[in-house]
């Protein structure tokens, strides 16, 4: 099974971001997983979905952990 795709990244103010309404090329506000605190940044490549990736090594997220208002 594959890895689990992270779909949504949160500001510094904590404003939650889906993948889809983020602009890889004019972004300049520091993304963070909303689960483990840890930097982001978007993949928005042609041949796989669209996701944000940890800079480092990824966290365990669960889905069941995300706050169901960002669901």
């Amino acid at each position: 099974m594959g890895q689990r795709k992270l779909f949504y990244a949160m500001t510094s103010d904590n404003v939650v971001v889906h993948i889809d309404y983020v602009g890889k090329d004019n972004l300049k506000e520091v993304l963070l997983c909303p689960f483990c605190s840890e930097r982001v940044t978007p993949r928005q490549g042609e041949r796989n979905i669209w996701h944000f990736a940890h800079m480092g090594d990824p966290c365990s997220h669960s889905y069941a952990r995300l706050d169901p208002d960002i669901r």
